[in-house]
């Protein structure tokens, strides 16, 4: 009889235990899971036939860019807009990772920790300007490639045009032509001689004469038996004319003397091989392979070794040397809900969280050469009223394919403090092409905020 009593106590016993480790088990999964089951596309109340159906989206101007009426998503109603804000917004069927219906979901249906979905905050409104991604689509004029503007102090990102692009109404569109890659946040590219940057500013920090020192350039530079070839014969140049001439045989000498690990190791401390968040989406992560040998070095330097470079992590770049050494945190989110949610979110992201990618006396010494590239080489002129910053990239791609067409910089007027980053796939000339959409979209973004 003891050892029957003994038995019922503990079977009495291990069912609330089994019953506390189940809702243990539940309630970890459930911390694990729960944005996932709430947001899964099998929840009828947001999602019909695979599309979400919940949450309205506006550009910063609360122009209309996607909406729900009667239970079916639509699009803004000017097809231009519509391919210009394809990666921003995103597509019907959700094909594009960095759109707002697949990246900002949670945002969409209201979503919260607490009471689930439907909490009232189902509008989003982006950072871009919609009229400004339309100028820069059009600037683009049909090649493949990217524009981006960013705001310099606060953070928000104002344009983002990748193209080729898509109608995101249209379900039929082909895969096989990149439409639905975000070339500003996800590609990475060779950068040419924007990667002049990068080493410049290693130079300035590590090398202490580098302001006296003076280069000779002949065209060409042999280094271990090979020619290292540059676009002209600048003579002799100290290293403001070298850079603002783009020198690849000065260049080539600074990179040597730095070697390779320290302007890998520059690469990396201003986060060129790194992945960065802007509200959660993660972009492409940069690459540079170690010089075998002093040729390769001076490859490296010049951007043309086995360099890769994302826009977004150059635009990030320039962003912090305008201003004063410190990299905005970047945003497309700018507020969600009703009017005064907006306004607090807003508030709440006002460029305060940055992260100090240079020195105040680089960024300073860059600043005034990159302005210096403008007045000497590119031409104030085509560039009226901007007072621009800038660097120029030609990057060869190999074969016989034009290179790829850069231009990076930013605007020095407080009034607008706006980055840039434009980069034409096969463009030719970085100045020329890139050079020419920087001016059309800047200008109309000044235009636009006056």
């Amino acid at each position: 009889m003891v050892i029957k009593m003994r038995k019922r106590r503990i079977a009495l016993l291990l069912i609330p235990a089994l019953i506390i480790s189940g809702l243990a088990v539940f309630f970890v999964r459930y911390a694990e899971n729960r944005q996932a089951w709430a947001m899964s596309v099998y929840n009828r109340g947001i999602y019909s036939s695979g599309q979400l159906i919940t949450g309205n989206i506006y550009d910063r101007n609360g122009i209309m860019l996607s909406k729900v009426e009667d239970g079916v998503r639509r699009f803004a109603s000017d097809e231009t807009i519509r391919r210009a804000t394809a990666h921003a917004t995103g597509d019907i069927n959700g094909n594009i990772g960095t759109g707002a219906l697949k990246a900002f979901t949670s945002e969409l249906v209201g979503y919260n920790i607490i009471t689930g979905i439907n909490n009232g905050r189902s509008d989003l409104y982006l950072t871009i300007d919609s009229e400004l991604n339309r100028t820069a689509y059009e600037a683009l004029g049909g090649y493949s490639g990217t524009v981006a503007v960013v705001n310099y102090k606060t953070g928000e990102i104002l344009c983002m045009v990748s193209t080729p692009s898509c109608d995101p109404v249209s379900s039929e569109t082909a895969e096989g032509d990149g439409v639905y890659l975000n070339r500003f946040l996800s590609a990475s590219y060779t950068p040419g001689s924007v990667f002049k940057i990068i080493t410049l500013i290693a130079a300035l920090e590590e090398i202490p004469d580098i302001m006296e020192r003076e280069f000779a350039c002949n065209g060409s530079v042999e280094i271990d038996g090979e020619a290292v070839n540059c676009h002209s014969v600048h003579g002799t140049l100290k290293i403001e004319d070298a850079f603002a001439q783009s020198c690849n045989c000065a260049f080539a000498e600074i990179a040597i003397e730095l070697g390779d690990d320290t302007i890998i190791e520059y690469a990396e401390s201003l986060g060129l091989t790194s992945s960065v968040d802007i509200d959660g989406i993660q972009t492409a992560s940069g690459s540079f392979d170690t010089a075998e040998n002093d040729r390769y070095t001076a490859w490296l330097g010049i951007g043309q070794y086995r360099d890769l470079v994302n826009p977004a992590s150059m635009l990030r770049l320039v962003s912090a040397i305008a201003n004063g050494g410190a990299a905005p945190e970047f945003r497309l989110i700018s507020g969600q809900g009703t009017a005064l949610l907006s306004f607090i979110d807003a508030m709440e992201h006002r460029g305060d969280r940055s992260e100090r990618l240079v020195s105040s006396a680089t960024s300073e010494q860059m600043t005034a050469m990159m302005d210096y590239n403008v007045y000497s080489n590119y031409g104030d002129g085509n560039f009226p009223g901007l007072e621009l910053c800038a660097k120029s990239g030609t990057a060869e791609v190999g074969g016989d394919k034009a290179p790829h067409s850069w231009f990076v910089g930013f605007i020095t007027n407080e009034e607008y403090p706006l980055a840039f980053v434009v980069v034409s796939e096969n463009g030719g000339s970085g100045a020329g092409t890139a050079g020419r959409i920087a001016n059309t979209v800047l200008q109309s973004a000044i235009a636009g905020g006056e």
